[in-house]
């Protein structure tokens, strides 16, 4: 799914979202494109988009931490890092109340949708 149709689906099941975080692995070349794109996006939709770059899994926590009072949602760039990692990545969201979506590159869950998401309680 392309990323600006994510950020499509985050403003539909977030009410009153204004800013969404952007978890992206700064290693990975084609996360510059994807970060790109929601950007775009967002300026389209009058949304504030937000990067958090992290270079290894070590960085994930306290960037999360870093933007869990400033975002309404999360949406998660897709690369091996941020994929491996999607667990940690989900709990540490839940944990910030923060609606998160990924794309897994090359895992779908069903034929219909390779889009995962975060539902808060």
């Amino acid at each position: 799914m392309f990323p600006g149709k994510r950020l499509e689906l985050l403003r539909e099941v977030v009410p009153g979202l204004h800013r969404v975080a952007i978890l992206a692995n700064a290693g990975f070349r084609t996360n510059a494109l994807e970060v790109s794109e929601v950007q775009a996006a967002a300026r389209i939709l009058g949304l504030e988009a937000v990067t958090l770059e992290i270079q290894r899994a070590e960085d994930i926590a306290p960037s999360l931490e870093t933007i869990k009072d400033r975002a309404e949602a999360l949406l998660v760039a897709s690369s091996p890092l941020l994929n491996t990692n999607r667990t940690r990545i989900n709990t540490l969201a839940l944990a910030a109340r923060l609606p998160t979506i990924h794309r897994f590159s090359g895992v779908r869950r069903n034929r219909r949708s390779d889009v995962l998401w975060t539902k808060l309680p």
